[in-house]
């Protein structure tokens, strides 16, 4: 035992860390808790790096961190005794020395500095030694992008790789470095990346929803409503100086109502009136009391120069059957004839009355809708009124009926009547409300 003593410190002091047993008691005794630490590696002053773990990976995505772990060599698992410019594994009392290097074909990016570690290699929980490692940050994705020589954003090429590289005391790009080459198997330093994945795009801003649509329009029935109740002798007007440039010449004019229930005698729809006795209308509709035959049936009037000379047209459907039509009424001076649509249809037509000059004379005083002439008046609903500066073909009749509050250049007026009787075309042609109630869409 005593020869071990005396030849364990003459071998250290002689032979730098060279332990040698020798004789037939080979022993080395420790006592409170002291050990011995032995390897086989001497001190380097280069050390190399043998493989990277992982060497691939199936994405990275930008604000990813991913670290890879580098196998070194020769590079002792302590820095207890070594000087600062000798790599070693370790942090106490040692500044992070190492860097790791990214190269590809678009540049290099470097991160660290970094500390070497001693890790145990224990399989199975057998100790058999332990391994020296540095272990890397892959650098952010914007810098991986650069390097592997992608565009920016996207699209990217498939599975970009890096060469990885360590050094020590600086980054490798700088003089004062030292490398650590690569001895392992060939590839064993290349680090790919299966699909590297381009940043999210960028969201659009908040969108201000638009207001909602309106309702569509059902049965020609367009936004509010005129009530007119009879008890109440409500009825819509519009003076002759208001429509004396529309009385002029041919015309057509369109109503869009429900009759709920029926007068004793006929009343108007649509009628224009003079201030002469007998009051006869000049033209217009009526719908035929309940006393009357047929009860409910539309007569369209129209008188020439003289109110006593007149042309009626009747279509015999009953119309006070609580359901909404689309009427128009068409007088074509050019032609001379006069023209009755229900519902799109052509239903009636007749021969104008020998006619001079315009029905805006001194036998006119006003067009009334849904009632008034002999203080008769209607129990309805009326949607729409449009007046309109020519005589309506019978295809025009049909879009007018497909889009009931459109407007052109031939609208003289358009009342929606939902909740008073102005112009909506924009010609300021007005019309005024009598004792109406108004129903909301």
């Amino acid at each position: 035992m005593a020869r071990t003593q005396a030849l364990l410190a003459t071998l250290a002091t002689a032979n730098a860390g060279v332990l040698e047993l020798l004789g037939s008691d080979s022993r080395v005794q420790f006592g409170d808790g002291a050990s011995i630490f032995a390897s086989c590696e001497g001190r380097s002053t280069s050390g190399t790096v043998k493989y990277v773990e992982p060497t691939s990976v199936p994405t990275y995505l930008p604000g990813d961190a991913l670290n890879l772990t580098v196998f070194l060599r020769g590079v002792p698992p302590s820095c207890i005794g070594a000087h600062i410019t000798e790599p070693c594994a370790g942090s106490a009392g040692v500044p992070p020395l190492f860097w790791c290097n990214f190269d590809g074909t678009g540049g290099n990016a470097t991160t660290g500095p970094i500390h070497a570690e001693r890790v145990a290699d224990a399989p199975g929980g057998v100790h058999l030694g332990f391994n020296v490692v540095a272990n890397c940050a892959l650098p952010p994705y914007e810098e991986v992008e650069r390097v592997t020589a992608q565009s920016p954003g996207g699209p990217q090429s498939t599975s970009p790789s890096l060469k990885l590289s360590i050094s020590f005391l600086a980054p490798a790009t700088q003089p004062t470095s030292r490398l650590l080459p690569f001895d392992g198997l060939s590839g064993g330093d290349i680090f790919t990346i299966v699909a590297l994945a381009p940043p999210p795009p960028t969201p659009p801003p908040p969108v201000t929803p638009p207001p909602p649509s309106p309702p569509a329009c059902t049965s020609y029935h367009c936004s509010g409503a005129a009530n007119l109740v009879a008890s109440s002798s409500a009825y819509i007007s519009y003076s002759k100086d208001t429509l004396s440039t529309w009385l002029g010449s041919s015309l057509s004019f369109e109503v869009v109502y429900k009759a709920t229930s029926l007068h004793t005698s006929n009343t108007a729809i649509f009628s224009m009136y003079g201030p002469f006795s007998p009051t006869y209308p000049r033209f217009g509709f009526h719908i035929r009391g309940s006393t009357e035959n047929p009860s409910g049936s539309l007569n369209f009037w129209v008188s020439g120069s003289s109110s006593y000379t007149a042309a009626t047209a009747d279509v015999s459907s009953n119309f006070g059957d609580s359901t909404w039509h689309h009427l128009v009424g068409v007088i074509d001076r050019s032609s001379g004839q006069f023209f009755t649509y229900v519902d799109g249809v052509q239903e009636a037509s007749g021969t104008i009355p020998s006619m001079s000059g315009s029905y805006a004379d001194s036998n006119t005083d006003i067009i009334a809708i849904g009632g008034n002439h002999l203080a008769r008046y209607l129990n309805a609903q009326i949607s729409t009124v449009r007046l309109w500066s020519k005589a309506l073909s019978s295809t025009e009749v049909v879009s007018a009926m497909a889009n009931p509050e459109g407007v052109s250049s031939e609208v003289f007026s358009l009342l929606k009547l939902d909740g008073d009787a102005n112009d909506s075309s924009g010609n300021n042609n007005h019309a005024t409300a009598h004792n109406v109630a108004w129903i909301a869409q």
